[in-house]
């Protein structure tokens, strides 16, 4: 590391200086890259840059990074493997607390990292075959048996905790992609005032005439950490004649089936609509898968909010009407007048922020519990890996019959899965399109 004076070499005698700048110097095989490689650390000004990216394209062999290259070259050098560079574009992306801890865990700065994962898995399928190959060629019966036990313990293990994996509720997905929030109910119940209300911006047109937004709206919001994808959708109804509001109102049912999460708005305005029984009518109409489970699967993933309890004059009504939801659906109702000054909504964003790290399984402030698989493309490697790994298990059941030859085949195909995950084997089109997605510079 220098203080170092650079000057034009194009200017001749005059030695035109660009820039005072630090250079740092890193030797081959401690660098990013894993190359000899000399970074100047310049004052950020466009005259300065500019003119040194001239200075420099003079020279021969000299061009521009393109984006990624420097990753690129990184995971080539085996500096990174394919779910660190991974996890380092989504720390570069991450605009949440979640995204960043999910990031940071596939990276070798944090321990139990993806990468180390993986790696034990594969060296545990390397040593199980070693194993096995070795009977092929020398053993006996008594020490097939023997082995044959250890490498069925080990490998059951390694079943389990596949299985765990890929039962996690897509926890890791949600958590780097966000949680896909859906607002439903009747028109003009106050949806759209919730989802402007949640964003802090309007992003919705609020109306009092029935029936304004007619299609799905999306917007990416942060909920106490916690990336959100918020949807708000048309008013759900029989009597609309008009088609557009007819195909909103059905893409509006679809988006409901992904959610992750429903925040049910219920407006105490309209007392024939604002009954449990009217409510439950209507789920059964509209959302039948989850009418019939609504005791299981609505409780938890939904909260339910009573808006306009200021249009409600009578008070004994308004609180028969509360009780009747809370007896039912228990702490997820909430009573709230959804304007930029109510204090309810508080409430609201927190329950919301309980099911997200419930969901999640992670708690921003205390991240032991992070998930350590966060790409759609992760999981049907895994599903692959445990197949194989099952099936040879089911083999090793009967020693004496067992072929270990298409045994250790298996495990071979588990190790190809595993590379498929880290990179060893891989698709150019797929480590094309993710370095492409880094700046130029990284």
């Amino acid at each position: 590391m220098k203080l170092v004076n650079i000057y034009d070499p194009t200017s001749g005698s005059l030695k035109q200086l660009i820039d005072t700048s630090m250079a740092v110097y890193f030797k081959k095989p401690n660098s990013f890259t894993g190359e000899d490689i000399v970074e100047l650390h310049t004052h950020g000004s466009v005259s300065i840059i500019s003119k040194l990216l001239s200075v420099l394209s003079v020279y021969p062999n000299s061009r521009a990074s393109r984006p990624g290259e420097f990753t690129q070259q990184a995971f080539y050098n085996g500096k990174l493997d394919l779910t660190e560079v991974e996890g380092l574009d989504d720390l570069l992306n991450a605009e949440t607390d979640a995204q960043r801890i999910v990031a940071l865990a596939q990276l070798k700065v944090s321990i139990g990292n993806t990468s180390s994962l993986v790696g034990k898995w594969r060296a545990l399928l390397i040593e199980a075959m070693a194993r096995l190959e070795a009977f092929i060629d020398f053993g006996d019966d008594e020490q097939i048996f023997q082995v044959d036990q250890a490498v069925c313990e080990e490998l059951q293990k390694l079943v389990t905790e596949l299985q765990l994996h890929l039962k996690d509720h897509r926890r890791g997905e949600i958590a780097r992609d966000g949680a896909r929030v859906c607002i439903l109910g009747r028109p003009n119940a106050g949806k759209s005032s919730l989802f402007n209300l949640l964003l802090q911006k309007k992003a919705s047109i609020v109306s009092s005439i029935p029936g304004t937004t007619r299609d799905i709206i999306q917007r990416s919001t942060n909920i106490g950490g916690y990336a959100v994808q918020l949807f708000d959708t048309a008013g759900i109804h029989h009597s609309s004649q008009c088609p557009i509001e007819t195909e909103g109102i059905s893409i509006g049912l679809e988006e409901a089936q992904r959610a992750d999460f429903l925040i049910f708005v219920i407006s105490l305005e309209e007392k024939c609509h604002s009954s449990l029984k009217s409510f439950l009518a209507w789920l059964a109409l509209y959302l039948p898968n989850a009418a019939e489970e609504e005791r299981d699967i609505i409780k938890k993933k939904s909260l339910f909010l009573l808006s306009k309890p200021d249009l409600l004059a009578d008070a004994g009504l308004k609180s028969k009407i509360e009780s009747e939801w809370r007896n039912h659906f228990g702490s997820n109702v909430f009573l709230c007048t959804l304007t930029q000054d109510a204090g309810n909504i508080n409430t609201l964003l927190a329950a919301l922020q309980a099911l997200l790290k419930d969901r999640i399984g992670m708690d921003i402030h205390s991240p032991h519990d992070c998930p350590v698989f966060f790409r759609e493309r992760h999981r049907p490697h895994l599903v692959e890996l445990e197949r194989c790994v099952s099936n040879t298990l089911q083999l090793l059941k009967d020693p004496a019959s067992c072929d270990f030859v298409i045994a250790c085949e298996l495990l071979r195909q588990g190790c190809t899965q595993i590379g498929y995950v880290t990179g060893k084997i891989s698709s150019e089109d797929i480590l094309d399109a993710l370095f492409k997605n880094f700046c130029i510079g990284k």
